[in-house]
C-alpha cells in the first residue's frame, strides 16, 4: 500500500535526529530540534481537540520553528490558515479577527498586545522562538486547550491549506488548495525535477521562497519528506546561497529570479563558481533574455524557467531537464511544455477565441486535478508549433518586482489621499536586477509644493508591504494626457524609465 504524505513526514521526523535538516544562518539544525518543536505543537493541540480539518491559523517566517510546526500541521492533515507575517501587529491583528480561528501559530515577535487581543474566547496563541537554542522553543501565549472554543472556525469537510498569493492589493490574499492536491504533487514528486546524484541521499537543495506560498510549499516538501539536506532561507542571501552550493555541488538547484541578475553584477565572484551544478531553476517571475543569455555564457549552467500561479497549485508549464536536452537553444527563453496532465491555451484578450500557434495572446490554464475549466490569466503568451509556452508579460498594469506582484492601484489610492496631491500615476519602470520596479509620478495640487518623498513613503508603509514603497517619486508640473485628457501613460512610463535610467531614488 502506497504511504500517505501524513505518513511519510511523520517517519522523517521519527528518523536519526543526529542528521541535519537544514541549513539554516550558519547553523546546523539537526532533524532531533525539528520532532521537539514538531510533537510540542502537535500536543498542544491535541490537547485541545483540534485534529484532522481543524482550522489552524499559521503566520509563518522562514525560521526552522515553523518549517518544523508546518510539518506537525500537514502530519496531522488539519487545515491551515495562512496569514501574512510581514504587516503590522495591526493589520495582522485585523485579519486574526475576521479568521475567529480556535488556534493561531506565530513567531513570539508578531504576538503582541494587539494581536493577542485579536484572537478568538478561548482560542490558542502559540508562540514560536526564534532562538535556536531556546529551551522551550514552542509557547502558549493565550488561551487554555480546555476552554470553550465553540464560537470559532469550525473544521472544513475536507482538510485544506489556504495558501497566500504574492500579494496585489494589501497583504497578499488567499487561495484555498485541497490537502490532497498537495499530497498528490509531492508524493509523484511532480513540483521538482530532482535531477540528483546517484547516492543513496540524493541532492540536498535551498528553499528562499516564503513558505506561506506554493513555491515555498513545493520548494520545501519534496526535500524534507526524504530528508534530503535544505539551505533554508529567511531572505535570499547570494554568499550564504553560493557558499552551500560550492559546498555540495547539487547537480539542479534553485534560485530567485534576482539572484541571476545579481550574481552577474558581482565581478569578485569566479566564472567556475557553479562547477557541478548542471541546471539552475527558475520561476515566480520573468528573467530577461539578455541577464538570461549572459549568466548562462559565463557560468556555464542552464537556466530551467517554468510558468506558475497559486492559482494551478505550483507550475503549469517548466523546461525540465530532459527537455532542455532535447531543445537546448531551439527553444530559449521558453517557460517548457506543461506539466503532468495540465493544458495550455492561447486565446484572444477580446473575443476569447483560441489562437494558433505563433499568435500571442492571454494565457489559459487547465489543471485537471483542480477542474475541468480553464483558468483565466492576465498573463500574455505563444505557444509555438512544438507545445512550448514563450511568457510575453502581463496584459494589466501589475508589477511584477523580483517574484512580488504589486496593484499600481492600491498605491496610488494611499497617495492620492495624501493633503496636496492633485492626481498620481504608479507605473513599472525596467530594472535589471528585480523585472520590474514601481515608481510614482505625483501632480500636486495648484500652490502646492512637491511632498518630501520620506512622507509619502511612511503613508504607503503605513497601509501596504514594503515591496509596494516606489523606487522614485517624481512631481512633474502636471501627468501627461491624452487630447481626451486622460492620463497618457506611455509617456508616464517614459518618465519613470527615464528617471530609473539616471537613479533617481525616494
Amino acid at each position: 500500500m502506497t504511504k500517505q504524505l501524513d505518513s511519510i513526514i511523520a517517519d522523517a521526523l521519527a528518523g536519526d535526529g543526529d542528521k541535519t535538516a537544514l541549513d539554516f544562518k550558519g547553523r546546523e539544525v539537526p532533524w532531533s530540534y525539528m520532532r521537539n518543536v514538531a510533537d510540542a505543537v502537535e500536543r498542544l493541540l491535541d490537547e485541545a481537540g483540534l485534529g484532522e480539518a481543524q482550522q489552524i491559523g499559521f503566520v509563518p517566517r522562514n525560521r526552522p520553528a515553523f518549517a518544523a510546526s508546518l510539518l506537525a500541521l500537514l502530519a496531522g492533515r488539519r487545515t491551515i490558515i495562512m496569514a501574512y507575517a510581514f504587516q503590522s501587529p495591526e493589520a495582522i491583528a485585523a485579519d486574526l479577527r475576521k479568521l475567529n480561528l480556535p488556534a493561531v501559530i506565530a513567531d513570539e515577535q508578531d504576538w503582541t498586545e494587539e494581536t493577542i487581543a485579536a484572537l478568538a474566547p478561548g482560542a490558542l496563541g502559540i508562540s514560536l522562538s526564534a532562538d535556536l537554542d531556546a529551551e522551550s522553543p514552542v509557547k502558549l501565549v493565550a488561551g487554555d486547550p480546555s476552554a470553550d472554543r465553540a464560537g470559532t472556525a469550525p473544521p472544513t469537510e475536507q482538510p485544506v491549506v489556504e495558501l497566500l498569493t504574492s500579494g496585489t492589493t494589501g497583504a497578499p490574499k488567499r487561495s484555498r488548495t485541497q490537502y490532497s492536491t498537495i499530497e498528490t504533487a509531492i508524493l509523484a514528486q511532480g513540483v521538482l525535477d530532482q535531477g540528483g546524484k546517484s547516492d543513496e541521499e540524493g541532492d540536498p537543495g535551498t528553499v528562499n521562497f516564503p513558505i506561506s506560498n506554493i513555491s515555498g510549499i513545493y520548494s520545501l516538501l519534496p526535500y524534507v519528506v526524504s530528508r534530503r539536506l535544505v539551505l533554508f532561507q529567511e531572505k535570499f542571501d547570494l554568499d550564504d546561497w553560493l557558499a552551500f552550493v560550492k559546498r555540495h555541488r547539487p547537480t539542479a538547484v534553485i534560485i530567485p529570479p534576482a539572484g541571476i541578475r545579481m550574481m552577474l553584477d558581482r565581478p569578485d565572484i569566479d566564472d567556475d563558481a557553479l562547477e557541478g551544478v548542471s541546471y539552475l531553476m527558475v520561476g515566480t517571475a520573468a528573467v530577461d533574455a539578455d541577464s538570461h543569455r549572459a549568466f548562462e555564457q559565463r557560468f556555464g549552467v542552464a537556466i530551467l524557467l517554468s510558468y506558475g500561479a497559486t492559482e494551478f497549485c505550483g507550475a503549469a508549464t517548466s523546461m525540465s531537464a530532459p527537455l532542455h536536452q532535447q531543445f537546448g537553444e531551439e527553444k530559449f527563453g521558453s517557460v517548457g511544455k506543461p506539466t503532468g496532465q495540465n493544458e495550455v491555451r492561447i486565446v484572444d484578450p477580446d473575443t476569447r477565441e483560441v489562437l494558433a500557434a505563433g499568435k500571442t495572446g492571454l494565457i489559459e490554464v487547465k489543471v485537471p486535478m483542480l477542474g475541468d475549466d480553464f483558468i483565466k490569466t492576465t498573463d500574455l503568451g505563444m505557444l509555438d508549433e512544438d507545445g512550448f509556452l514563450f511568457h510575453r508579460g502581463r496584459n494589466d498594469g501589475v508589477i511584477v518586482r523580483g517574484g512580488f506582484k504589486i496593484m499600481p492601484g492600491s498605491i496610488e489610492a494611499v497617495i492620492n489621499r495624501i493633503e496636496g496631491v492633485a492626481v498620481c500615476s504608479v507605473v513599472g519602470a525596467p530594472d535589471r536586477r528585480l523585472g520590474e520596479v514601481p515608481v510614482a509620478v505625483i501632480e500636486m495640487q495648484p500652490g502646492r509644493d512637491p511632498l518630501p518623498a520620506a512622507e509619502v513613503e511612511k503613508a504607503i508603509r503605513a497601509e501596504l508591504p514594503a515591496t509596494n514603497v516606489p523606487v522614485a517619486f517624481l512631481f512633474p508640473d502636471a501627468l501627461p494626457r491624452t487630447p481626451s485628457l486622460k492620463i497618457d501613460l506611455k509617456n508616464v512610463k517614459r518618465l519613470a524609465a527615464e528617471a530609473q535610467a539616471e537613479g533617481a531614488g525616494a
